[in-house]
C-alpha cells in the first residue's frame, strides 16, 4: 500500500473523534437510542393508550383550531423555486436551506434553516473532500464500504440574504438563501461533513447501513445532525446549540415539478416519498451523495489490489479489492434540482481545477 493511501486511511480513521467531542454525550445516548429504535417492536397496546391521549388532547383544543401543518397524512406542495433554483454566476450564487419539522419556536427554525443554506455557501466556497471506498468481491459474498469527509472553508465571502421563504404542511420552514460574492463582508463558519456507508451482499440478500454526521458552527451557533440508516429503518438526532430537536414519525411525502420529473410512472402523479425522513434528510442525503459521486469521477485514484485473510475453516485465502482514493479541494454551485424516481435529485457545476484553501 502506498504511503499517501495510508496518511489518508489514518487521517479519515480518525475524524469522527474531533466532530463528536462537542456532542459526546449526546451522540452516546443518540447509539443507543438508534439501536433500540432500529431493533424494538412496540406493543400495540401502548401505541393505542398514546395515541387515545394524543386523540383526547387534539380535540379538546376547541378555541385552537388546528393547522393545516399538524395533519400527518397528505402531501404537502413546495414551493416554484425549489424545482427552479436561480443560476449562480460569478457574481453569487443560491441555496436552499431547510429546518426540522415541528420547531417549537419560529425564529429558530427559521435560523436553522438559514444556517443550513450557509452551510452549502460554506462548501461551495472551497471544500477539502477526502474519502476512500473499498470494493470486495468473493465467491460468496460482495462487500462495499465506504468512508469520506467533507470539510468547508472558514470563510464566507459575501452578503447572505433570504430571497424566498415557504411552510410545509409538515412544519418544515423552507428557505430560498442568495449569496452577493461582490459584497465585501465575510462570515466566519465551519462545516465538518463525514459519511461511512456498507453494503454487503449476502446468501439471503443485501444488508446495507448508512451514517452521517453534520457539524455547522461558529461562536454563536452550533448545529449537530445525525442520521443513522440501516435498510428501511431511520434514526436521527438533530441538535440546535443545546437542545435536541425531536423529528415526528409522519409519513413525509412532497408534490414533486412534474416538468423535472423523471419516473417510470405518470408524471404528473409524481410526488417525493421521504416516508419518516423528512425534507431536510431527503435534501442531505442527495446533496452529499450526489456531491460525493461527481467528485470521485473527477479526481479519484483506482487500483486493485489484494488483501489475504483466513475463511472459516483457518485457511488462508485471498480477497480481491477494488479501491477509489480521493484526496482534493473542489468548489461547485447546484445547477438544479429534479425529482427522480420519487427522491429529490441535485446536479452541480464542479469547477475541477485544483486551488489552494486556506484557514482549515
Amino acid at each position: 500500500m502506498e504511503r499517501d493511501d495510508v496518511e489518508v486511511i489514518m487521517r479519515l480513521k480518525n475524524i469522527g473523534l474531533k466532530a463528536n467531542c462537542m456532542c459526546s454525550n449526546s451522540r452516546q445516548i443518540f447509539l443507543v437510542a438508534a439501536v433500540l429504535s432500529i431493533c424494538s417492536v412496540y406493543a400495540q397496546n401502548d401505541d393505542r393508550i398514546y395515541f387515545e391521549r394524543v386523540y383526547e388532547k387534539e380535540l379538546s383544543k376547541e378555541t385552537s383550531p388546528l393547522r393545516k401543518d399538524q395533519f400527518s397524512i397528505g402531501v404537502s406542495e413546495l414551493p416554484v423555486w425549489f424545482w427552479n433554483i436561480p443560476e449562480s454566476t460569478d457574481k453569487g450564487c443560491y441555496a436552499i436551506g431547510i429546518s426540522d419539522p415541528e420547531m417549537d419556536n419560529k425564529h429558530n427554525a427559521t435560523n436553522q434553516a438559514f444556517y443550513r443554506a450557509l452551510m452549502q455557501f460554506n462548501l461551495m466556497n472551497g471544500t477539502k473532500f477526502s474519502g476512500i471506498s473499498d470494493l470486495y468481491n468473493k465467491d460468496v459474498q460482495n462487500k462495499y464500504e465506504e468512508i469520506s469527509r467533507f470539510l468547508g472553508s472558514s470563510v464566507i465571502q459575501g452578503n447572505c440574504l433570504i430571497a424566498d421563504s415557504f411552510q410545509t404542511r409538515f412544519g418544515e420552514t423552507v428557505l430560498l438563501v442568495s449569496l452577493d460574492r461582490a459584497d465585501t463582508k465575510a462570515m466566519h463558519l465551519q462545516t465538518d461533513i463525514q459519511t461511512y456507508k456498507s453494503y454487503s451482499k449476502i446468501e439471503i440478500g443485501w444488508c446495507n447501513s448508512e451514517q452521517t454526521n453534520c457539524v455547522i458552527k461558529n461562536d454563536s451557533n452550533l448545529f449537530y445532525y445525525e442520521y443513522l440508516q440501516a435498510d428501511d429503518c431511520c434514526a436521527i438526532n438533530s441538535v440546535y446549540n443545546n437542545d435536541t430537536i425531536q423529528i415526528p414519525a409522519y409519513q413525509y411525502v412532497y408534490r414533486a415539478d412534474a416538468a423535472n420529473a423523471i419516473d417510470g410512472s405518470s408524471i404528473t402523479d409524481t410526488t417525493i416519498q421521504l416516508y419518516k425522513k423528512g425534507l431536510w434528510l431527503g435534501y442531505l442525503q442527495s446533496f452529499i451523495n450526489n456531491l460525493q459521486t461527481a467528485t470521485t469521477n473527477l479526481h479519484s485514484r483506482l487500483k486493485a489490489m489484494n488483501e489475504l485473510y483466513k475463511d472459516s475453516s483457518g485457511r488462508d485465502n485471498t480477497n480481491s479489492i477494488t479501491r477509489n482514493v480521493v484526496n482534493d479541494s473542489i468548489a461547485f454551485s447546484i445547477k438544479r434540482i429534479r425529482s427522480v424516481y420519487r427522491q429529490i435529485n441535485i446536479d452541480f457545476n464542479i469547477n475541477s481545477n485544483k486551488f489552494h484553501l486556506k484557514n482549515y
